[in-house]
């Protein structure tokens, strides 16, 4: 019913160059609610749009492996995938660094 209710807003999703799917990984059912927005973007036929992935919440995790995750650069499914702490302002500026580097080609066209 929720997704019904916002399919509108949803489908404005094919109008943007690119997608941020922004997830709180501290959250126990954080894997659960990803494959929900992944099944409902495959539903509006938006699997293939662009996107970045962006793990938040990166200060709530136990300190090595928040530190491990941070510190490698993962691809998944060929989507960028950033880690950041929005209320701590941690890596911002390497998912600006992504997110301008996803939008140059779009910008050239």
């Amino acid at each position: 019913t929720l997704v019904t209710a916002f399919r509108a807003t949803l489908e404005e999703l094919a109008e943007a160059d690119l997608l941020l799917h922004i997830i709180d990984i501290s959250h126990k059912n954080a894997p659960e609610q990803s494959q929900v927005v992944e099944q409902i973007l495959g539903e509006l036929g938006l699997e293939s749009k662009p996107r970045i992935l962006v793990l938040n919440k990166l200060d709530l995790l136990p300190g090595i492996e928040g530190r491990e995750l941070a510190s490698r650069e993962l691809e998944d499914k060929g989507w960028g995938v950033v880690f950041i702490s929005a209320a701590r302002g941690w890596r911002l500026d390497r998912l600006l660094e992504r997110i301008a580097a996803a939008l140059a080609p779009a910008a050239r066209s």
